[in-house]
């Protein structure tokens, strides 16, 4: 479900030490986005500055209301969102999905 995406939520601390740094890089890799930068090193970097959070079944992650920091990318599971503030039509992110500014 798209957790309509919400902030200062706390951070697993374990997280990141229980993921295979290789799948992390292995997935910066495959975000379509990506695909466009320079160097061959940069899904790397990206992994190695990167934080990880864990949501809940229903949690938010950001309220329309809130401005996103950053970008987030969906690295695993499915996040339901709203297109826009004038737009009731609902989104769902998938893996290597992404939304926020950066």
């Amino acid at each position: 479900m798209i957790n309509t995406f919400h902030k200062n939520l706390p951070v697993r601390a374990d997280i990141r030490s229980t993921m295979n740094t290789d799948s992390v890089v292995e997935f910066f890799e495959n975000v379509p986005l990506l695909h466009r930068l320079t160097t061959s090193s940069s899904p790397k970097r990206i992994a190695q500055v990167a934080v990880f959070r864990r949501y809940k079944r229903g949690e938010y992650v950001v309220r329309r209301d809130e401005e996103v920091e950053g970008v987030y990318f969906i690295f695993q599971g499915q996040v339901l969102g709203s297109a826009g503030e004038h737009d009731s039509s609902e989104l769902l992110l998938k893996q290597f999905d992404f939304f926020g500014r950066g």
